[in-house]
């Protein structure tokens, strides 16, 4: 008798009954908003945050948390995603190195510095990947070409005939004799412009199943690589195989399959 007559005072002094907090973690505001609306509880006060686990307008935490007792009609508050931080690139191009470096924005971080020889000062970085302005989320890097000083010297393009397309890639990005000091030509325009994005693109695979790595390569991002060493790579690679009768191109059996089947 005296639970039942605490229970009446309650609902009719403090106005409601008890209802249990629902998880509302990972949902959309949207479907957040349903769940606690059938217990009788209430979207309350959204913070937003950025986040690159949680996808944009989807609850990151709650308050109070699930499982708690509350009367109903209570508001729950919620710290909504924006997704991931996204601002404009900055502009190094013209910066010497050791200034970069030393005057980082937050959520700024640099990736691979490759050195080409260069009518600029030492050290001036003369390229960069992705370009001055666009938009850079929080987790990617910027992949600079810096300046090794002028030079005069020219030597010979290494031998790839009879390797992969991967061990070409990788002994031209990674030891680039070619490209640091051919002062004309496809190669050399190719290494001033484009040798930060490539570098960028052979990370990426080189830290993904397809290569040394443990996590699978997005389909976006495949796709990405792809087309760029389509209307990129391989065309500059054509290009300086014309001017010079010395090298030929060595066909190879293709390296993947072409379709894919699963069982289930």
């Amino acid at each position: 008798m005296a639970a039942a007559g605490l229970y009446v005072f309650n609902t009719a002094v403090a106005g409601g009954e008890y209802v249990t907090v629902p998880n509302i973690t990972h949902l959309s505001v949207t479907q957040a908003s349903f769940e606690l609306g059938k217990v009788g509880l209430a979207m309350g006060r959204q913070t937003p945050m950025f986040s690159d686990q949680v996808p944009p307008y989807h609850v990151i935490s709650q308050r109070p948390e699930p499982g708690a007792v509350v009367r109903a009609g209570r508001e729950i508050t919620a710290t909504v995603s924006q997704g991931t931080e996204v601002q404009e690139t900055p502009v190094f191009v013209g910066k010497l190195l050791g200034e970069v470096e030393g005057a980082l924005s937050p959520g700024v971080r640099l990736g691979h510095k490759a050195r080409i020889q260069h009518h600029a000062p030492r050290d001036q970085v003369i390229g960069q990947d992705p370009p001055p302005g666009r938009p850079l989320r929080a987790e990617k890097e910027v992949h600079l070409l810096v300046s090794k000083g002028p030079t005069r010297s020219i030597i010979t393009m290494p031998d790839i005939v009879g390797l992969s397309v991967d061990e070409a890639m990788n002994l031209l990005a990674l030891e680039p004799l070619l490209v640091e000091r051919l002062t004309e030509g496809p190669a050399h325009d190719f290494a001033a412009t484009k040798l930060p994005e490539l570098l960028g693109h052979l990370q990426i695979r080189n830290e993904s199943i397809l290569a040394h790595g443990f996590s699978p390569i997005r389909t976006g991002e495949w796709e990405q690589i792809r087309s760029w060493m389509d209307n990129i790579f391989f065309p500059m690679l054509l290009a300086e195989l014309a001017r010079n009768r010395e090298f030929r191109i060595h066909t190879l059996p293709p390296q993947l399959p072409s379709k894919y089947c699963w069982r289930e």
